[in-house]
């Protein structure tokens, strides 16, 4: 229920205000709230009770908003799975998590047919057809998960996190906190939803703060011009911002004159990047540092010329330590297991460290990552 918990504070306190923009469409808080009431009535009719566990496949769109948060007033455990999975992938995924029903981007049908399980294309979900019917779906306990984030294998193999509501509500909480998300904010995130740097930098805060979030299905330096300007803050990650620091012809450089955060995260942003990014456009680049079992653990709030490249402090309500030159954390942001082959491995120790494997450094009460872990 959380996102859509969140939706309802948002819609009684600011719903004639613009709720997201995908593309060339934006939507109010309040037509919102009632697109996701009536989803939410029409999977119940397809049989998706609570405790059915759904596959979410989707690209960012206005629609993968309604439908996640449908499913969060459903209570569903959702996985996000990156559209660029493979049919292999799919199916150890699938196992997994013991997925029993997918929502689909069209083009994606042709890897679910052989899986001989339940599907609906998102363009029929949203126009009310379904490409295949079923009975009532076998229930699952719970157990206060919400979203099962999957690891794309950046930093590492796939991985499947299970993200309970208070880790991410608590996530939430201190992303409002330590950069002052407002209602008035215009939060530009380009990148997938999917992502939990997205879900919850992007989605789930701004909801939560009852912010603009806009998001697009693909970016496009030329394309994003007027939603960096207008933007208070925006989120990316490393590549897209060597996009921006080598076109020339199309953001100009006073763009992020009046941004209040130009936050980079999930890999590492390279020293070039940054420097040539500042050169152009007078503004440093704020690197925060995450992970999909934690979610946020620091961020640069204040960088200059001498501590640019640092991922900053780590975040309140998260103690650390380190050992032999690895983090550890603790906090009630950390997933409590992973999904192995339809069950579970603890991601904490018993204490509830969770061992983070990446190699760091503190300098002035600064976090300097010196290298990521690779599986």
């Amino acid at each position: 229920m959380l996102l859509y918990e969140y939706l309802e504070m948002a819609c009684n306190q600011h719903g004639n205000k613009y709720a997201i923009q995908c593309d060339n469409s934006r939507i109010t808080y309040d037509v919102l709230k009632k697109e996701v009431d009536f989803l939410f009535s029409y999977l119940r009719e397809q049989g998706i009770e609570s405790g059915v566990n759904v596959g979410v496949i989707l690209h960012n769109s206005i629609d993968y908003v309604k439908i996640l948060i449908a499913l969060s007033r459903n209570n569903n455990k959702v996985f996000l799975l990156n559209p660029n999975v493979s049919q292999d992938e799919l199916i150890e995924m699938k196992k997994k998590g013991k997925i029993q029903i997918f929502i689909i981007e069209s083009y994606l049908e042709k890897l679910l047919i052989p899986l001989e399980c339940p599907y609906i294309v998102r363009k029929n979900l949203i126009n009310k057809k379904v490409t295949r019917t079923w009975g009532t779906l076998e229930q699952n306990s719970q157990e206060g998960f919400c979203f099962v984030q999957c690891s794309s294998g950046t930093t590492g193999v796939s991985k499947m996190a299970q993200r309970t509501i208070e880790n991410l509500n608590e996530d939430s909480n201190n992303i409002i906190s330590t950069l002052n998300y407002q209602y008035d904010d215009v939060i530009y995130c380009p990148v997938p939803l999917y992502h939990g740097y997205g879900l919850t930098m992007g989605l789930i805060a701004s909801l939560h703060a009852a912010s603009l979030l806009i998001t697009d299905r693909w970016f496009i330096v030329k394309n994003s011009a007027e939603k960096l300007r207008n933007a208070s803050i925006i989120i990316g990650v490393p590549e897209i911002f060597e996009r921006m620091a080598e076109s020339s012809n199309f953001i100009e450089a006073d763009t992020f004159l009046h941004a209040k955060w130009i936050i980079s995260s999930s890999n590492k942003l390279s020293k070039e990047t940054a420097l040539n990014f500042y050169k152009k456009y007078k503004r440093w680049i704020n690197q925060m540092y995450g992970m999909m079992e934690v979610s946020t653990i620091s961020v640069n709030l204040f960088p200059d010329v001498n501590n640019y490249w640092s991922v900053g402090r780590i975040i309140n309500g998260l103690e650390f330590r380190v050992k032999n030159n690895v983090l550890y954390v603790k906090g009630k942001t950390v997933s409590e297991a992973y999904l192995v082959d339809g069950g579970e491995k603890n991601i904490t120790d018993a204490d509830g460290w969770f061992k983070t494997n990446d190699i760091v450094q503190f300098s002035n009460n600064l976090l300097f990552l010196v290298d990521r872990y690779k599986e």
